[in-house]
């Protein structure tokens, strides 16, 4: 089963894949583990809302996202919070140097860092 689910963060519909005879989750880029997200854009209540989309799909045990390892489906609450983080974090500290610092120290095994330094330097940006 194809379902399409408008994430928002590029301002596009992205499709992810149920198979429900395996309850997996095949999430393409709604879905990072141990990867930084790519949050440069700023729609962050749009990927939210659709990562709410997708927890809602109880018959799901298995993730296999676009970025990192396959995994469960806590991997959805935990991009969540990842969200979450990033923003308190660039609101509060209202510097890119201390908001890539926190957000490394909140989160140092997550790979990508240039994904990290493009969020971040994108949200001071749109700030100007």
């Amino acid at each position: 089963m194809i379902e399409k689910i408008d994430k928002g963060y590029l301002g596009k519909v992205t499709a992810v894949i149920i198979i429900p005879s395996k309850k997996t989750l095949v999430a393409g880029d709604l879905l990072y583990n141990k990867v930084h997200l790519w949050l440069r854009e700023g729609r962050f209540e749009a990927w939210t809302k659709a990562l709410d989309r997708i927890a809602a799909i109880t018959d799901i045990d298995t993730v296999i996202p676009g970025h990192g390892a396959t995994t469960n489906r806590s991997l959805i609450n935990e991009n969540k919070n990842y969200i979450s983080d990033f923003v308190t974090t660039v609101r509060e500290l209202k510097s890119a140097a201390k908001a890539t610092a926190k957000m490394k120290m909140l989160y140092p095994e997550h790979r990508m860092e240039r994904f990290l330094t493009f969020a971040i330097d994108g949200y001071f940006e749109q700030m100007k």
